[in-house]
């Protein structure tokens, strides 16, 4: 004997019960579209700046020296972020979008905030701060 049984979302079941076996049922999935999930993480510029300061710091690169620190990010055609000690040209650092992620990443896994290895990830300019967005394919 069988049961179909449709759920939403495009996934059926389909249950056999074998009519000369007590080994219980059998079950079989047919799966249609997956489910996404997608998660953001905005954050502060303070903890942006904190981020590329740790970045830098596991990267042996150099920055501008801590302080009144100026955060300017550009979106055309992708995101960087320009880094500079009181106004100067002479004491900033720009950054690319690869490299902003993995600071937001190693700043993530400092704080202990959870970011799913196998999620795609990238970044975004949301309201003069900076996002985190992941997604991930369950």
């Amino acid at each position: 004997m069988h049961k179909s049984v449709n759920f939403a979302a495009d996934i059926s079941l389909t249950l056999s019960f074998p009519i000369a076996s007590s080994a219980g049922y059998l079950a079989s999935w047919s799966m249609g579209p997956m489910a996404k999930e997608q998660r953001e993480i905005t954050f502060k510029n303070s903890e942006v700046v904190d981020a590329l300061y740790i970045f830098c710091e596991k990267t042996d690169r150099q920055l501008p020296q801590q302080g009144n620190n100026t955060l300017t990010f550009n979106n055309d055609p992708q995101v960087s972020i320009n880094l500079s000690h009181d106004d100067t040209a002479q004491s900033s650092s720009t950054f690319l979008q690869n490299e902003a992620a993995a600071a937001l990443i190693l700043y993530c896994k400092g704080k202990g905030i959870p970011v799913p290895k196998r999620a795609s990830k990238w970044i975004e300019v949301k309201q003069n701060s900076l996002a985190l967005v992941m997604t991930m394919t369950t």
